[in-house]
């Protein structure tokens, strides 16, 4: 299998990392086991010696670049689960900050006593918090403002995970009541749900298989 430019760094910095954090003990037992592996058990390996007076023992070349072989393979093996992880923590993250803005959508139409409005925008991957004017009576779009601190802020999924709803608004009530809808988020990792359907004033995050 061939990894690309970016995989081959990732691989490089992770092996050289790893090396550099060894001590000499744990670089002189990988070494004896990897010549036992590609030798077998009577493989002699001629150390580099030193005098008496030296206080540690060195290396060779060649036992330094067998050493960071086995390191590559291994990194090699770990960076597509490292790859796939980041992905699944991506997309817990943007579910997470979703249901946040849920909750504090939840928490200020009680405490301000008027209607709070989530706003989704699948084309563009983002949403917003508007409230409802004083005063106003009407639901219509031109009754909601953005709310003044930074909830009331545009924010966006990352550019690899989509989302999709039934109704492009969630409106939530002073009475801590929310309409009951879920959000569909997607990608690469797999499907999540952000759900206020399951129990009344409650915000899920659940597993969704696509």
């Amino acid at each position: 299998m061939f990894m690309s430019a970016p995989e081959q760094e990732i691989q490089m910095v992770l092996t050289f990392t790893l090396l550099g954090l060894m001590g000499s003990k744990v670089r002189m037992i990988l070494l004896i086991g990897l010549m036992k592996i590609v030798r077998g058990d009577h493989m002699r390996v001629l150390f580099k010696r030193y005098s008496s007076k030296d206080k540690e023992s060195g290396f060779t070349l060649i036992e330094i670049i067998l050493v960071v072989l086995l390191l590559s393979v291994i990194v090699g093996s770990v960076v597509p689960d490292l790859r796939k992880n980041y992905r699944k923590v991506c997309l817990q993250n943007a579910a997470r900050n979703i249901a946040y803005s849920m909750r504090y959508a939840q928490s200020r139409a009680i405490t301000s006593g008027d209607l709070v409005r989530l706003e989704l925008a699948p084309e563009s991957g983002s949403y917003r918090l508007t409230e409802r004017k004083e005063d106003a009576i009407d639901r219509d779009d031109a009754t909601f403002v953005r709310i003044p601190n930074r909830m009331g802020n545009v924010f966006r999924i990352p550019d690899k995970l989509k989302f999709e709803s039934g109704d492009l608004t969630i409106l939530f009530y002073p009475d801590g009541s929310m309409e009951k809808q879920a959000v569909k988020l997607c990608g690469e990792a797999g499907c999540l749900l952000i759900s206020t359907r399951e129990q009344r004033g409650h915000v899920n995050v659940l597993e969704f298989d696509k």
